[in-house]
């Protein structure tokens, strides 16, 4: 095995065992959990059907740019080369959106409380492992469509990350001030 695939696969390892992808892909759903959380409910501001679906696109949009970038990280250093790379490759960029169904899961058993604000936006896993398996079968089998979508993908991504924490920064703010009686 080159040296190249020693350092991808030390990577990606380190990147599975922390959980980092998952926890992005969880980032970028606490938009949706704001527009229909249980706290949004009770205050009789809750829009389920929109933050379902902006956590479909963030979800979607996340883990397909990890895919994206796993997919061309692997190409590069594959030129072509054996069908096990290409495996290691797409179960690499799948895993991550798999990891936050199966954290999602989880949560919804041994942490109850936590996951009603959240159940809505979880259930939208189911929808969004399909797509990013799909997007990445696209990703192997079409480079060209690869990199033209990376290069839309990236700062979408990074824009919507952006925005998730500046709320996430805000709502937290919001939450640990006093209230008046």
């Amino acid at each position: 095995m080159p040296w190249s695939w020693v350092i991808f696969l030390t990577v990606i390892l380190a990147f599975n065992y922390l959980s980092l992808g998952a926890q992005l892909i969880g980032t970028a759903n606490f938009l949706g959990v704001l527009l229909c959380g249980e706290q949004a409910t009770q205050q009789g501001k809750g829009h389920p059907l929109l933050g379902i679906a902006v956590s479909l696109i963030c979800q979607v949009a996340v883990a397909t740019t990890m895919a994206a970038l796993i997919i061309a990280w692997a190409r590069s250093i594959t030129n072509g080369g054996q069908i096990i790379y290409w495996i290691i490759g797409g179960v690499s960029a799948v895993y991550p959106i798999w990891q936050a169904f199966r954290l999602s899961n989880y949560e919804r058993v041994y942490e109850p409380e936590s996951y009603i604000a959240k159940g809505p936006t979880s259930l939208v896993l189911l929808v969004s492992l399909p797509l990013t398996i799909i997007a990445t079968i696209l990703f192997i089998i079409y480079p060209a469509f690869c990199r033209s979508v990376l290069y839309f993908l990236l700062p979408t991504t990074f824009l919507l990350m952006i925005i998730a924490v500046i709320c996430f920064l805000s709502h937290y703010h919001r939450e640990k001030q006093p209230r008046a009686l």
